[in-house]
C-alpha cells in the first residue's frame, strides 16, 4: 500500500533536487556575470548565510543526506536569496507550453517584457501583439483544465489534441511576431512563502519578450497575484 510517509519522502527527494537545481542556476550565472570560481561562489553563498561549508558540500557536490537542522538552514537561505527566478530561454515553444500544461498540478503566471528602442508605432503593435498571445495562453490553459482523470479515453484525447493545436498556434505567434519566450517554474520555497494557497501546485512563470537579441537567460520576480 503507498503509505502517507512513502508519499512525503518522495515529495521531500523532489524539493530538495529541485533546491539544487535553483542552486546549479545560480553558480552558472554567478560565474559568468562576475567571473568567479563555482567554489568561491559556493563559499562567498555559505559565508552570507551562516552556513557550514563542509556540510553545504555534502549536501550539494555528493549528494549526501545530511541532517534535518543543517538542511532546513540551507532551505531557509535559499528561500531568502532566491526570491526571483533564473528564466530561461525557450527554443520549441509550443512544446514547452504544452509540457508544462499537460502537468495536472500546474498553474501559470504570465508576465511581458519589452525593448523601448523602438518607434512608437511599433511599440503599439508589440503590445497589440503581446496581448493577442496572452489571450491564447489563457485559451490553451482554459482548455487543459478540461482534462479530467475521470473522462473517457476518447474525451481525454479529444482534450488533448484541442490542447496541442492550441499550443501549436501559440508557436507560430511567436514566430509571426518575433517574440521570445522565457520559462522557469517558480522555486517551491517561494510558493509557499508569497502564496501558499498554491503550495501543492507547481507554478511557471512564462515571459513573452520582444527583444533585439536575446539572452540565454533572465532573472525576473513573479507576481503571485497574477497566478492562474
Amino acid at each position: 500500500m503507498y503509505s502517507i510517509s512513502m508519499k512525503d519522502n518522495e515529495s521531500k527527494i523532489k524539493k530538495r533536487e529541485e533546491s539544487k537545481e535553483i542552486f546549479k542556476n545560480f553558480i552558472e550565472v554567478t560565474v559568468k556575470d562576475e567571473n568567479l570560481s563555482e567554489t568561491v561562489v559556493i563559499k562567498n553563498f555559505c559565508e552570507a548565510y551562516g552556513l557550514s561549508y563542509s556540510t553545504f558540500i555534502r549536501w550539494y557536490i555528493r549528494g549526501e543526506n545530511i541532517n534535518a537542522k543543517s538542511e532546513a538552514q540551507i532551505n531557509k537561505a535559499l528561500a531568502e536569496c532566491f526570491g526571483s527566478c533564473v528564466c530561461h530561454l525557450i527554443k520549441s515553444v509550443d512544446r514547452e507550453i504544452l509540457n508544462i500544461l499537460t502537468q495536472p498540478k500546474s498553474k501559470i503566471t504570465i508576465e511581458t517584457s519589452w525593448s523601448n528602442d523602438v518607434e512608437l508605432e511599433k511599440l503599439k503593435d508589440v503590445f497589440e501583439h503581446q496581448i493577442s498571445l496572452i489571450e491564447e495562453i489563457n485559451k490553451a490553459i482554459s482548455i487543459s483544465r478540461n482534462i479530467k482523470k475521470d473522462l473517457s479515453a476518447a474525451n481525454q484525447l479529444s482534450h488533448y489534441k484541442s490542447l496541442t493545436e492550441s499550443c501549436i498556434n501559440i508557436g507560430k505567434s511567436f514566430e509571426e511576431y518575433q517574440f521570445n519566450l522565457y520559462a522557469a517554474k517558480v522555486p517551491y520555497f517561494t510558493v509557499e512563502k508569497m502564496a501558499p494557497e498554491f503550495s501543492e501546485n507547481e507554478v511557471y512563470l512564462l515571459i513573452i519578450a520582444f527583444e533585439e537579441k536575446p539572452q540565454p537567460s533572465v532573472i525576473f520576480v513573479p507576481n503571485f497575484k497574477k497566478i492562474q
